[in-house]
């Protein structure tokens, strides 16, 4: 993926769409990253047209070996879903929404829930067009930040994500303050995953289930603040 971002800052737009094609083949972190580039000035449009396809023409043959399990891929990798309820954006939700509104049975059939994924990729959307006259590092400094910032389900593997971002900008006190606060939940916390083997509860501490819910939260909000401190100066100049 960083190789894809060196080869679009030069210009070498096949290189780039490739490389970002094998980066989505091993895993779907910078799924999203070509909405960001929609707006760019520094792109032209058949540049982008190649990056939207080359992409997902080399993710979907990497799927040619698996044919057979097509059926399995449809529902684990291509329909995956992560349980809600736990992110920043979909507590802002029940904010929005609150649950002695939605639970009124005329209201059974509007799938509130699913409203939180489309906010997510606008806030893309939004970020890119702030960012079209910035380079593609920048842009994917932005993208990171905001892509686990904003996500309406996440899990304590996400926190490294954005760490390139947070490291970015280390002369920021929100950064360290994420770096400490993402290391605290994924060595301590989390009952899975990376924390499988060692956490509080090994300790012989009973956590409240909802801490981490709570964390998960904060987690974000720092997000939000580094995308913020990020994109505050394209903000400032566009006003």
């Amino acid at each position: 993926g960083f190789t894809a971002i060196n080869y679009l800052k030069d210009k070498k737009i096949i290189a780039a769409s490739l490389c970002l094609g094998l980066s989505l083949s091993t895993k779907h972190i910078l799924a999203f990253l070509p909405l960001m580039f929609l707006f760019n000035l520094t792109i032209n449009r058949r540049e982008k047209l190649i990056l939207f396809l080359l992409p997902a023409a080399v993710f979907l043959l990497s799927f040619i070996p698996f044919i057979s399990a097509l059926t399995a891929i449809k529902q684990n990798v291509i329909g995956y879903q992560l349980n809600h309820g736990q992110t920043l954006i979909y507590k802002l939700g029940e904010l929005i929404f609150p649950h002695f509104l939605t639970d009124f049975d005329f209201l059974n059939g509007i799938p509130f829930s699913n409203a939180y994924k489309p906010l997510w990729i606008i806030s893309l959307f939004i970020a890119g067009y702030i960012l079209r006259k910035d380079s593609p590092e920048k842009i994917l400094l932005v993208y990171l930040s905001l892509i686990v910032a904003l996500s309406p389900a996440i899990s304590e593997q996400y926190f490294l994500i954005p760490l390139i971002a947070a490291i970015y900008l280390r002369k920021h006190l929100v950064s360290w303050l994420y770096i400490a606060l993402g290391s605290y939940y994924l060595l301590f916390v989390s009952a899975h995953n990376t924390a499988k083997y060692f956490n509080l509860g090994s300790l012989g501490l009973q956590l409240d289930p909802n801490w981490t819910a709570i964390g998960f939260a904060q987690i974000q909000i720092l997000l939000l603040m580094i995308a913020y401190q990020l994109l505050k100066p394209k903000i400032k100049e566009s006003y």
